[in-house]
């Protein structure tokens, strides 16, 4: 961590704890990250000085890989029994979702890209840079259009118009449709390679925790073997009809057929002294229709 001129602190050495969440929702990616025992004089530069932070993690092999970078929006001391820590929240991006404004027009003749490139250009200032973006509706406006005000309510308007969700993930913006999933390579989980205890079925898919994994992001599809899912027999879960005011049954749809899931929340959570060290997934099953908008419209503690 260190300020925006580059002059900082490596604190690899001391015990930190940390958890890391982001989702595709537009909401910021966060860390909350603790350093233990940390001298004075350096809690003392983070709290008046530093306003960057990086997070790395991982193994030996391949080698630790980035989790989190972004802004420090807040910092406290506090102590643990005889150890005393310094808590950073961080944000991804912080000031553009929390300062970004826009203030233009244009003309008639106008694409929904052009909406998209006038909000990224707005973005520009605070170092956000283009990242997945599908094709959008080549319709053209009629008369001109006015874009005015904060740049994440326009960013909303046209996620919402193209039928996609947005976020911002290592100051990039990402425009992800809804029933897609970001390209690359499709990580495998099991038992054999750090899948931890049985996935937790729920009404759109499943929750998957596995030994931490920081090259998995939000947004992109990862596959998990379906031998580990339950006992392999029918996923159907019933519940007590008189429960509901309802007369259908109220059930958890099958798990993916071909155990696809679209990571729809992901946090990393880990102690470099201690025994976490895990990657939560709040997975959707694409093949199936969602029962609920929980997964796709917010995320539990999302801040």
């Amino acid at each position: 961590m260190g300020t925006d001129a580059g002059d900082g602190l490596d604190l690899s050495q001391l015990r930190v704890t940390f958890e890391v969440r982001n989702a595709t929702i537009n909401t910021p990616k966060y860390a909350l990250i603790r350093v233990y025992n940390l001298a004075a004089e350096k809690m003392a530069r983070i709290i008046n000085e530093f306003t960057q932070v990086v997070l790395q993690a991982g193994y030996i092999d391949p080698g630790p890989s980035t989790i989190f970078e972004g802004q420090i929006v807040m910092t406290r001391r506090g102590r643990y029994d005889t150890d005393t820590f310094i808590e950073i929240t961080a944000q991804d991006a912080d000031q553009a979702h929390n300062y970004g404004v826009i203030s233009t027009t244009l003309v008639a003749g106008w694409t929904w890209d052009d909406v998209y490139n006038a909000l990224l250009g707005a973005l520009g200032a605070y170092g956000v840079t283009g990242g997945n973006k599908p094709s959008f509706s080549t319709e053209k406006g009629l008369r001109g259009k006015q874009l005015d005000g904060m740049v994440s309510a326009q960013l909303t308007m046209l996620a919402n118009n193209q039928n996609c969700d947005w976020y911002i993930e290592d100051n990039k913006l990402t425009f992800l449709e809804k029933g897609a999933t970001l390209p690359g390579e499709v990580p495998m989980l099991n038992s054999g390679n750090g899948l931890l205890s049985v996935p937790d079925q729920t009404v759109d898919g499943v929750i998957i925790s596995c030994l931490l994994r920081p090259q998995i992001r939000a947004g992109m599809m990862i596959k998990v073997d379906n031998k580990q899912l339950l006992d392999g027999s029918d996923a159907q879960v019933k519940v007590r009809q008189d429960a509901f005011r309802s007369n259908e049954y109220v059930y958890v749809p099958d798990v993916s057929a071909d155990g696809s899931y679209k990571a729809a929340c992901v946090t990393h959570v880990g102690d470099t002294r201690g025994d976490d060290w895990v990657t939560e997934i709040i997975c959707v099953n694409l093949a199936s229709p969602s029962l609920s908008a929980v997964t796709t419209e917010a995320v539990p503690d999302a801040r």
